[in-house]
């Protein structure tokens, strides 16, 4: 059990508590082009009563997928992910939520192209 537990794997302090939840669904996070598996679409979303439980078996779900080498999942050239012992990682906290529901960034700098192009859609859930 201790070997497990001392075991390195890669994880991120947004796989680990972060929650998106932007207009294709909820996910861990969105880090500028580069975003984490969807848990959720917004569709399915909106019609769930989503649990701290089901929140932790997609998390863990995300950090298996990390962790495959035989996956290809975009989490995998992030440059957040770091590596750390099993024992400290911890699913079951809320660190952050993102709130980007009408497009894939909150801000609405001047001389980007979603506020030029007033490209952002309604929230979906």
């Amino acid at each position: 059990m201790n070997d497990v537990q001392n075991q390195l794997v890669k994880s991120c302090q947004r796989l680990e508590s972060g929650l998106r939840f932007g207009p294709e669904g909820l996910r861990a996070c969105q880090f500028g082009a580069i975003a984490s598996p969807i848990y959720w679409e917004a569709g399915e979303a909106g019609g769930l009563t989503i649990t701290k439980k089901m929140v932790i078996e997609k998390r863990q779900w995300l950090l298996d997928q990390l962790n495959d080498p035989t996956t290809d999942i975009s989490c995998k050239h992030c440059d957040m992910v770091v590596e750390k012992t099993r024992q400290e990682i911890d699913l079951t906290k809320l660190g952050q939520i993102d709130l980007a529901t009408t497009s894939a960034c909150n801000l609405r700098c001047n001389y980007c192209g979603f506020t030029a192009e007033n490209n952002f859609v309604a929230a979906q859930f």
